[in-house]
Order: C-alpha cells, then structure tokens, then sequence
C-alpha cells in the first residue's frame, strides 16, 4: 500500500518518455509456470528468517526453479499487505540508464510511489522518492546474472535501508560486495540445496496430475538420480503423462535422453568458451576433482581459477568439503558432458590413467583402482588377489554374540587403505 500524502510529493519520479526505454508491464509480476505449483514449506521458511536483511541473494544453475519459487513468496508477501516489486531483466539492463528506467517503472507499478511523465530516471532522486516509503518494501531482481553492473552496488549504498533487495541469479554476483554485507549480518545467501525438491515434493510434483500412486522406490530413485533438479523432474512428469511407465521413466533419465541434452547444451554448455568446454569434457569422468588433481590429469596450469569460475557461474559444480578443496558435477551433467567427450575423440584412456597415477600417489587408494579399470590399462589394473603372499597382514575378530571368528587380510599394497578395503578370507 502507498503511504499517505506520497502520491502528491513534489520530488516524486517521473517514468521515463522515450519509447526506446519502454518496459512491457509484463516484466513486472513473475511468470505463472506451466506445470502449476506445489507447496514448499521449507524453503519459505529459510525465507522468512532473512525478514531483516538488506540484501537476499538466491543463486542456483539454470532449471532450478528459482524465478518459480520466489515467484510464490512474492505472491505470499503480498497477500500479508508487505509491498512487493518485481522486474525481471534482461541484457538490456546492463546500460545503467535503462537500468535505472525499468527499476523506476517496476516501483512504480507496485506502488512504491507515484511520478509525473517527462523526467528522466536519476539514482538520487529515486533514493529521494523512496525515503518516503515507510517500511519494509521488497524489490525483486530475476536473472539478474544478464545486467549485473557496479551501478547495482551503488544504489544499495545509496537507497533506503527499508528496500530489501531480493537478487535472483545464477552467477554470484562479483561486484555487490557480498562478503562485507555478510559480515555484517546485512546479507541472507540461500543454500543452493534449498532449491532442490525433497523426496516428499518430488512425490507431490510427480502425481499433481492425479496419477496412481508411485512406488516409494521409484520415488526415491528419482530424487536420488535427479539430484533434486525440477527440471529434471519436469521431463520424467512429461513421459509420465505420455504414458510411459514409471520403471521405463527411470531407466530413461540419464544425462544423454533428449530432452536434458538439449538443455544442457542450450542453456550451459554451447555458449562457454572453448577452453572451458574442453575442460569440462576431460574432467567429466571424476567422480570429484580440484585443481591439483585437474591440473595434472589436464596437462594445464590454471585449474584452480576454472573451477572458481564455474562454480560463480553456476555451472552445475559444487564443493563437497568445508574447506572448498574438493568439487563435483552434477551427475546428469557429466554424464552429458561424457558423452559428448566420447563423440568429439577426448581421449578418455590416457586421463584415467593419469587419474589413476595421481589418487594412487596421494593415498586414495579405492579412486585409484576405479580409474585403473575404467582405462583397461592391464599394467595398472590389480592382478588376482593372493591372500597367502608374503607381506598381507592378518587381522583376526571375534563376534561377541556368536563367539565366531573370522580372519581379515590385509593387502601390502594396500597397507595405507581404510578397513573397508580389507578382505575376509576365513570363517570358522
């Protein structure tokens, strides 16, 4: 709602005249998404908690569903009466002026405040019209990633401190100084895995079209292959509505059907630079990676700021550890990306074998021997175990309910292996 007496404010902004900057109306209230909505507790929850940050930042690859999920909290917001703008942008809004002219448009559709015609938008007289605004007010900035600017940065310093600025992108922002805003308790960062539908949502989201119940295996199958992915799970609800059975669904759901490769090369893959792409090709196969590892394996000497920029830029990568060492793809993503590495004569042999060389060095022992045997290498693959030969360890338990005993071997060339790489030989 419009606080009183601010329609009639003399510094109130004007929209902007020319037609070259002309906004459609459309862009600003969220698209309704085509396969209808399923409720997400949860992630409105996490949400709500960032009621008093300046700054929320939303930042996933593409086919996560991040314009659809904040699109239902701005409805939400809306029907608890708090003010809520929405402007998705697009390349156009790179050029500060007309970022200034539809940020400008989208408060005054929803009211933020009123402007007479034939002025032209200015960052301090925007600030100066919503200082007016008395309250909390959200702005929300969808694909933000295709207009990021240093003028973003400069309007939070510069407009009120009751705008809350919701920034809903797939590349973390470089220029917004998120790292300052976070330590000062200004700035909520929602996990990526927030985005990710549960084994309950996925179960929601598969039978909103009142089919028969799915088994509980094949619900968690899905989850568990899709990797939460909505998108993912958008085209098993397409096969299902063709009528094909759940069994085949999940057999059909790889990295390589139809529909995810065309995704994955339109919306990921085809507008990277070449030596990204030949990165990704050759690094498909790990099952984890860091730039230690990619760089030899490779024969490259910039891993380390490759895999930062994939990761900032959304690109189906993620760190496994807390120290940010280790990554991973998302796995229907490398399986696209093997296939694609097979068709275009990556030669998939000699980098297991140099991945098998590199975790064989370090003491991984078990990544090791998978990446020997994918190679077919037989120099590299282990020959029939010997539990008798001399230097394997014995290492002998005794069950405390049955009072059996049982003998373990352990391997010498595998001395430094955990437990579970140890092998039962006898029983008595």
């Amino acid at each position: 709602m419009l606080p009183s007496g601010l329609h009639n404010h003399k510094d109130a902004l004007p929209a902007a005249a020319n037609m070259s900057h002309w906004v459609a109306p459309t862009r600003f209230k969220p698209a309704a998404p085509a396969d209808g909505l399923i409720p997400r507790p949860a992630l409105f929850q996490a949400l709500r908690q960032a009621a008093s940050a300046r700054v929320i930042l939303v930042q996933a690859p593409p086919g996560y569903g991040k314009s659809c999920a904040l699109g239902q909290w701005f409805e939400l917001l809306r029907a608890e009466s708090v003010p809520c703008a929405w402007l998705s942008l697009d390349e156009r809004e790179a050029e500060p002026g007309q970022f200034l002219t539809s940020l400008e448009a989208a408060c005054q559709a929803a009211n933020f405040f009123a402007a007479p015609p034939n002025s032209q938008a200015e960052a301090g007289r925007i600030a100066k019209a919503l200082e007016h605004c008395e309250g909390r007010h959200v702005l929300f900035l969808d694909d933000f990633h295709l207009a990021e600017s240093a003028l973003a940065r400069q309007l939070l310093n510069t407009l009120p401190r009751a705008l809350q600025w919701v920034f809903i992108s797939r590349a973390r922002p470089a220029g917004l100084g998120l790292a300052s805003l976070r330590a000062q308790s200004e700035c909520f960062v929602l996990p990526w895995e927030a985005l990710k539908f549960s084994k309950k949502e996925v179960r929601a989201y598969l039978e909103a079209d009142a089919k028969p119940d799915l088994p509980d295996r094949i619900c968690a199958e899905l989850a568990e292959r899709t990797e939460g992915w909505p998108i993912a799970l958008q085209a098993v609800r397409q096969w299902l509505r063709a009528g094909l059975k759940a069994e085949a669904a999940l057999r059909r759901l790889t990295g390589r059907c139809a529909e995810l490769a065309e995704y994955f090369m339109e919306q990921a893959f085809a507008g990277q630079p070449e030596e990204t792409r030949r990165f990704l090709l050759q690094t498909a196969f790990l099952e984890r990676l860091n730039g230690d590892a990619a760089n030899e394996i490779c024969g490259i000497a910039d891993a380390w700021p490759l895999l930062e920029s994939l990761e900032r830029r959304g690109m189906f990568l993620a760190c496994v550890d807390p120290n940010r060492e280790w990554h991973r793809l998302h796995r229907l993503f490398a399986e696209f990306l093997e296939d694609r590495a097979r068709r275009a004569n990556i030669d998939l042999k000699r980098l297991r074998m140099a991945a098998a060389a590199w975790f064989g060095k370090r003491g991984h022992g078990a990544e090791a021997l998978r990446y020997a045997r994918l190679s077919g290498c037989s120099e590299l693959t282990p020959k029939p175990w010997n539990p008798w030969a001399a230097g394997n360890t014995p290492f002998r338990t005794t069950c405390r309910k049955s009072g059996r005993r049982s003998t373990w071997w352990m391997p010498k060339r595998c001395r430094a292996f955990p437990r579970s790489g140890w092998r039962k030989s006898t029983s008595t």
